[in-house]
């Protein structure tokens, strides 16, 4: 039958039957190349997609784990809570404390409203209930009900039980009383690191509402978003639908490694799953992005049906033109036939017209040639994620008793103990060890100004009996100051006396005179201190100030200059601009019979 077919006919059907096999396996092969790509780039894609969440979802927790570690490195808040004392009543100490209050308050003001760009709550609180925040509203009653519920001692501990940050994920708002606000939190203790003591939480909040918005610029129709803590809790999504046994379902099946990818039946869809997960270094937490496999076949699917249709309508544009070529290749033929037919005997030449489609099938091989292009497609995508650390410096100025002093007393002791033996040496011993006592305690960091006079005056004690009757003293101390409460810095005295020896008396012949008059004056104690050495001169006066003004402005590199022999001028008048900032009082000034007289002062509180 076949056979029987017209040369053109066969033609045809040759060139249609080869040309089709071409295509279709090109295209088919096309179809697959194309599909591995697809795919790959899909997989990259969702991975980078993790990836990139998962550091949006860690700088969300570093804004607030900055601002927290920005608040408990603060000298004010250190200083306030760790003189807070346990109150008998049930009462928030920031409530009846209002310069404390005004201090944290301005303080956390100051840190917190320059370094979160979203609504946030930063509240600091400690074991007795003490409570006070910044940021977005709290409920007073809220606040009484949770830090004077019976559990909260217990969960307060459970706190501060570990080292370092804790971070809470997803929870009820419990300082507020709208039971629909759902916060994510992270808590860091408020230690003195001298003792290593535990004054109090720093809790920096945000709303979950952020968490989700931010995890929902990734969100696309099928796809499942899941942020989960190593225990299995849920940070999101907060809903009915994703239960715990759903999240333990996943946890399960990603138990290795950091990072990667798996197949799964969703627990929530019922479908067949590719999940992609990744966990958190510094949270702790895993996202996993569950993408259906048909999300991911979809755009292959297209492409197969437009690879289909595309290539059904250039076969049947080809065919047309194939036929036409075959037409016209066997042209020549049909002329070549009808000339044939032509010759006798009588004519036996033959009338061929000169053509030109001689060259038909270089032309058809040319059009063949000219049907094939290359084909490319490329897909690169960059992800970039920075991480910004930044460094907290903590100033702490501690007191410390003069090591010369110590061992010239004890040289003292020893000395008079191997001619006397008795009553002085009792005495020196007596006055040494309350020193002692008075300047190793760590408990209270401000004390009332008549100990800090009692401490004095049994270091003149000491000097006295050292020097006998080369010194003189005097301690005048209005009975009221005993009776007002009042504040300062333990260990500021001493170092004022100590300069009179050190400097004062250096170049001058005794009898040395040091006088200490303390008074009232309106809301404010003094104190003077008196002597008959060398002074201080104008510049030298200017000088301490500056220093002081310095070490203010840039303590980390000044605070190498305070010694430990002493202390010094310097380092009182930084302690006691601290306490007291604008309140503080502090003078020195010309006796007019020579010498130095040295007025300081400060506050009394109601």
């Amino acid at each position: 039958m076949f056979n029987s077919l017209k040369f053109q006919t066969k033609l045809f059907m040759y060139y249609s039957v080869v040309f089709i096999l071409i295509v279709s396996s090109a295209l088919f092969f096309f179809y697959i190349y194309i599909s591995q790509i697809t795919l790959r780039q899909s997989e990259e894609n969702l991975n980078q997609l993790t990836t990139s969440t998962m550091s949006q979802i860690d700088n969300f927790l570093l804004d607030m784990d900055r601002t927290t570690l920005y608040v408990i490195s603060n000298p004010v808040v250190k200083e306030v809570f760790s003189g807070i004392k346990k109150s008998e009543e049930a009462q928030n100490y920031f409530s009846v404390t209002t310069e404390d209050n005004r201090q944290i308050s301005d303080t956390l003001a100051s840190i917190c409203l320059a370094n979160l760009q979203t609504p946030f709550r930063t509240s600091l609180y400690n074991a007795n209930g003490d409570y006070i925040s910044t940021g977005i509203r709290d409920n007073s009653n809220a606040i009484a009900k949770r830090v004077y519920h019976e559990d909260y001692g217990k969960w307060y501990t459970q706190l501060i039980s570990g080292p370092g940050k804790v971070i809470l994920p997803t929870h009820d708002d419990f300082w507020s009383e709208d039971a629909n606000i759902k916060m994510i939190s992270v808590l860091r203790q408020i230690i003195i690191p001298s003792s290593y003591e535990s004054f109090g939480i720093v809790e920096t909040q945000k709303p979950y509402d952020s968490l989700e918005k931010l995890l929902k610029q990734n969100d696309s129709p099928g796809r499942g978003i899941y942020l989960l803590t190593e225990s299995g809790d849920i940070v999101y999504p907060v809903s009915a639908d994703f239960t715990s046994s759903d999240a333990v379902y996943y946890l399960d099946r990603i138990n290795t490694g950091k990072s990667g990818n798996a197949d799964v039946t969703g627990p929530v869809t019922n479908k067949s799953e590719l999940i992609y997960y990744t966990r958190s270094d510094y949270s702790g937490w895993t996202l996993i992005l569950a993408e259906p496999k048909e999300n991911l076949l979809k755009p292959i699917r297209l492409t197969g049906m437009i690879i289909v249709l595309t290539g059904t309508g250039l076969l049947f544009i080809s065919l047309i033109f194939i036929f036409i070529l075959s037409n016209k290749l066997t042209r020549p033929l049909k002329i070549l036939r009808n000339s044939v037919r032509q010759v006798t005997l009588d004519n036996l030449s033959m009338d061929i017209a000169q053509s030109d489609d001689s060259d038909e099938i270089i032309e058809l091989n040319h059009l063949f040639d000219g049907m094939f292009a290359r084909l490319k497609d490329s897909m690169n995508e960059l992800v970039q994620t920075r991480a910004h650390e930044m460094k907290a410096h903590m100033i702490a100025l501690q007191s410390q008793m003069d090591p010369h002093f110590l061992y010239n007393m004890l040289s003292v002791i020893n000395a008079d103990s191997q001619t006397t033996g008795s009553e002085k040496t009792t005495q020196i011993c007596v006055l040494l060890s309350s020193m002692l006592r008075y300047s190793t305690s760590y408990n209270d960091d401000f004390l009332p100004v008549g100990d800090e006079i009692r401490h004095v005056t049994n270091y003149l004690k000491l000097m006295k009996i050292r020097f006998e009757y080369k010194l003189d003293y005097e301690v005048a101390v209005d009975d009221k100051l005993y009776q007002k409460k009042t504040d300062i810095p333990k260990l500021t005295l001493q170092p004022i006396v100590e300069n009179c020896f050190h400097h004062g008396f250096r170049s001058i012949q005794p009898p040395w005179h040091i006088k200490i008059n303390a008074f009232c004056g309106g809301s404010t104690w003094y104190v003077e201190v008196s002597d008959n050495g060398a002074g201080f001169s104008e510049d030298k006066i200017k000088r301490i100030f500056e220093q002081v003004d310095e070490f203010v402005k840039n303590p980390y590199t000044s605070i190498k200059d305070l010694k430990l022999g002493g202390m010094g001028l310097i380092n009182t008048i930084v302690r006691l601009r601290l306490l007291y900032k604008e309140d503080m009082i502090f003078k020195i000034e010309q006796n007019a019979g020579g010498g130095t007289k040295i007025t300081l002062g400060g506050p009394i509180y109601d």
